[in-house]
């Protein structure tokens, strides 16, 4: 378990930049498939 959040620590600039990037890919790609939904109709 230390051994987790020894490397939490060591890395979590590039978890976090990670995270951001998925959060901000996910939400691009909502609003798409949401343009798609109005287009198709």
């Amino acid at each position: 378990m230390d051994n987790i959040i020894n490397s939490i620590k060591e890395h979590w600039d590039t978890i976090l930049i990670t995270v951001l990037a998925i959060a901000i890919f996910y939400s691009v790609f909502r609003s798409k498939m949401k343009k798609e939904k109005y287009r198709n109709k």
